[in-house]
């Protein structure tokens, strides 16, 4: 991801702020502006931004009706939704570390079977904070060992691995079917 400062959001809050820089990022790079859609491609547009635990940040409000809604991980893709006027399926699958593949799966699926044409769709989380890493550390999934060599800690699919790495960021991409990126002129 470029070096810059994170935009504002509504809800302030990292993971919003870092989900908006990661949308303005992949729609740049797609070349498309989805504030200029028509009213039917708004609806043939989704939004999937997997993300494990949802807004930690404010896990500790204790003021306002919505403090609830505000943590939940669909409030998220909900945000960047309505940023940029995406009107079709909005969703937040979670699924530890997998959740951004999982989000992947979902939107082509959605696109394949005709329901969408074009999919914002990515995997965020802010997990360095004192809600998720007493957890973790609390079952032992964190790495423990390599303190000295970090470089040979992070091997998940190996037999002698020895924990999870946490950290914080994020990666989107947009899914579109052919005929919809060639309607709209797509590089």
């Amino acid at each position: 991801m470029p070096e810059y400062d994170l935009p504002e959001t509504s809800l302030k809050t990292k993971i919003h702020s870092l989900a908006k820089a990661l949308a303005i990022d992949v729609l740049e790079d797609a070349k498309i502006d989805l504030n200029g859609q028509s009213d039917k491609d708004k609806w043939r547009t989704g939004c999937l931004l997997a993300n494990q635990y949802g807004v930690q940040e404010i896990r500790h409000e204790t003021a306002g009706k919505l403090r609830l809604v505000k943590q939940m991980p669909h409030v998220v893709s909900s945000a960047i939704a309505m940023d940029y006027e995406i009107r079709g399926h909005t969703g937040a699958p979670s699924g530890a570390s997998v959740a951004g593949m999982m989000a992947i799966g979902q939107a082509y699926r959605l696109i394949r079977d005709g329901y969408m044409d074009r999919m914002v769709v990515g995997g965020l989380d802010y997990n360095c904070n004192q809600n998720v890493l007493p957890g973790m550390d609390s079952f032992g999934a964190l790495c423990r060992d390599h303190n000295d060599d970090p470089q040979n800690a992070g091997k998940p699919f190996d037999v002698a691995r020895s924990g999870t790495i946490l950290s914080d960021g994020g990666a989107m991409i947009m899914l579109e079917t052919e005929e919809a990126a060639l309607k709209r002129g797509a590089p």
